[in-house]
């Protein structure tokens, strides 16, 4: 490693070195698919072009790893890299489509290329971040993390030079991208050789945010992250990193000896002393100190920011983010609006919350209090419904108001009309548009399910359940016993079930009875595809999402002929030629997402008698230009290869906003 200070923000590793020199230049030809534009910069493991599709004429960044490294450690560990990534669909996480090897000898894949500044670049720029600006920047960015960390995969390169910051929001409301997964460690990888790429004594990251465990070559996980993005914030508040010293290797010995630095001390600007608290725990020394997810992390820079108090020690240990999950249903309806925008006679589903898949968008979270008791509150026991409606409102739409208890936080709540807010199920809240909330059950739901039961039949439009929080006592708090609640709620259209583990195939025969319910997300869950593909259930849904790695065939010979579905997103699933003859026998279908499937040519030409197709979500093809035009446009003009809209697109999903909601009743 060098003995310069000015170069321990840069990648360390231990193994062979990136080359700086450039393979290409404008106007080659990458793969077969890719010309070369223009140099971007170098990476951590090879250079980065901006590149053209040859067909689909789009921008892309495209990243090398130098010919010169080629070695079959190398190659293992780059494949590595782009697969994890591949995995990491989420709004504050670069896309990435492709993976290839060219002329046989150089590999390379492809990203998003992304419009605005590095965080380092930002701070070369203006010394430092005002308070809001940066918790803002990192409530995204622990986002983005703890959803890789929920895929078994730890960055472990976390720093200013590797959190972009946009120049504007993307279609899902994403300010930041984190880049550059180029030393990321899949902690549960099965694959005895994939665990070996990165050997014992290796080194890897950036000694100013290296965690003292990541300097010392030992265990690395979820929580080694966490200290780099508290070293992170920390400069992007002071302009300095927490411990500089003169060499990398002092400064490596610092992070594992000297007490962090409080921020006031670092450049004399006091702070609010929540932040100095959440800081001082994020870059604890030992990892069980620290914060346990960038979730809970998250949850405590949120409340600063909306609160500016210190949040209390039993939040600290306990406290999560269910509404970062939540943001799945943004990226929901945005999709379902470009459907119901092409075409021609309204759906009768065209006031409903497509699951369209894609990743969380950031919404902001409130703070959630989980506080357990053996004892019911009296809150629990009390019969008063939460909700007053407002027939005459200003603007012609009724409006709805809650008023939930005082003394607890039963979750989140938002309105369709502005899914990146949310608002704390706790006191009074602000009206929203009958017909438009969509309900995130908070911990002490699931702990007292009785709260459930004061919503009204008509209250909610959705109701979100992610139980995939760090704890398994949490995760198992959600039960078939727990939806029951939610059964007296007639108008619920959406019902999404994320990492349920005690969810199981006893549930259908309850989601069967709610009689407005066609929109169903399972994610992780212990339904089976069989009890699934029996239920009558299924005829009715116009949108369906499963995560899943069990044979979904049974379940798709089921919805052959049906009517209604006119959403139907695979994840995880492989599809082969049978199951896309059985997808082309559902006549309404508009919108195929199959992020597990790579299509090619035959297959599109199979999906070619779908007239309604409009939209075709695929991250990765093997589509070549003898492909039928009419379907290889779908792929095209309507969305990029991660199903994402291309930049070029207007946005006119989000000006629609209002046609999606539900029209005011007729008197």
């Amino acid at each position: 490693m060098s003995d310069s200070t000015g170069d321990q923000d840069r990648t360390q590793y231990s193994g062979a070195a990136a080359s700086g020199g450039r393979e290409f230049t404008a106007g080659d030809i990458i793969g077969g698919d890719y010309e070369v534009l223009s140099f971007i910069g170098a990476g951590g493991m090879g250079n980065v072009y901006k590149v053209r599709h040859k067909i689909l004429q789009t921008e892309y960044a495209l990243k090398t790893l130098s010919a010169d490294q080629v070695t079959d450690v190398a190659w293992r560990r780059f494949q590595v890299e782009a697969q994890a990534i591949a995995r990491l669909n989420h709004p504050n996480i670069v896309g990435i489509y492709n993976l290839g090897l060219h002329d046989n000898r150089v590999p390379y894949y492809v990203m998003d290329i992304l419009t605005g500044k590095t965080l380092l670049e930002v701070l070369q720029m203006k010394s430092h971040l005002e308070t809001d600006e940066a918790l803002k920047i990192f409530i995204e960015v622990c986002a983005g993390i703890g959803f890789a960390h929920k895929k078994g995969i730890v960055h472990r390169d976390i720093k200013p030079g590797n959190i972009f910051v946009l120049d504007k929001a993307d279609a899902a409301g994403a300010t930041v991208k984190i880049v550059d997964f180029g030393i990321a460690k899949l902690s549960h990888t099965k694959e005895l050789a994939n665990q070996q790429l990165t050997g014992i004594g290796e080194i890897c990251g950036s000694p100013f945010y290296m965690s003292p465990e990541q300097c010392q070559a030992g265990k690395i996980d979820a929580r080694s992250d966490t200290y780099s993005l508290g070293c992170t914030l920390f400069e992007a508040l002071t302009s300095s990193p927490p411990f500089k010293g003169r060499n990398a290797m002092e400064t490596m010995l610092l992070h594992g000896t000297a007490p962090a630095p409080t921020l006031k001390a670092a450049c004399g600007r006091s702070f609010p002393p929540a932040l100095e608290s959440a800081l001082a725990k994020a870059m604890a020394k030992a990892p069980m100190d620290r914060y346990q997810t960038t979730e809970s992390l998250a949850q405590d820079l949120n409340a600063i920011l909306q609160h500016g108090t210190k949040p209390s020690q039993k939040a600290h240990q306990s406290r999560k983010i269910p509404a970062v999950a939540g943001g799945l249903l943004l990226t929901a309806v945005l999709a379902t609006i470009a459907i119901v925008l092409q075409s021609k006679k309204p759906s009768p589903t065209a006031t409903s919350l497509a699951t369209a898949g894609g990743a969380p968008a950031i919404i902001k979270a409130a703070p959630v209090d989980d506080t357990r008791s053996a004892k019911t509150p009296a809150s629990a026991r009390d019969k008063t419904p939460y909700s007053t409606i407002d027939m005459n409102a200003p603007g012609g739409r009724p409006t709805i108001q809650f008023n939930f208890p005082e003394d607890v936080n039963l979750g989140l709540m938002a309105s369709l009309t502005s899914l990146r807010q949310t608002y704390p199920c706790q006191g009074k809240t602000k009206p929203m548009l009958l017909g438009s909330c969509v309900y995130f059950p908070g911990v002490v739901v699931l702990e007292h399910p009785e709260y459930i039961d004061r919503f009204r039949s008509g209250d909610l439009f959705a109701v979100h359940v992610d139980a995939s929080g760090p704890s398994a006592a949490e995760t198992d708090k959600f039960e078939n016993s727990t939806f029951k609640h939610f059964l007296h709620i007639a108008s619920l259209v959406h019902v999404s079930l994320i990492e349920c583990s005690k969810i199981d195939d006893g549930i259908v025969d309850d989601l069967e009875k709610l009689p407005n319910l066609h929109m169903l997300e399972l994610q992780d869950s212990n339904i089976t595809m069989h009890r699934l593909a029996t239920s009558p259930l299924l005829k009715r849904l116009s949108h369906l999402t499963i995560n899943t790695l069990d044979n979904v065939s049974e379940v798709l010979a089921a919805l052959k002929g049906s009517k209604n579905l006119i959403l139907l997103d695979l994840q995880n699933t492989r599809l082969h030629t049978a199951q896309i003859k059985e997808i082309a026998e559902m006549p309404a279908l508009q919108c195929l997402r199959c992020a597990g499937t790579r299509l090619t040519d035959s297959d599109l030409q199979i999906l070619s008698k779908l007239k309604n197709l409009r939209l075709i979500h695929c991250p990765a093809t093997q589509v070549t230009s003898k492909a039928d035009p009419r379907m290889t446009q779908l792929l095209d003009s309507k969305s990029s290869p991660s199903g994402k809209a291309t930049p070029s697109q207007p946005s006119e999903e989000e000006r629609a906003m209002q046609d999606f909601l539900p029209s005011a009743p007729t008197k």
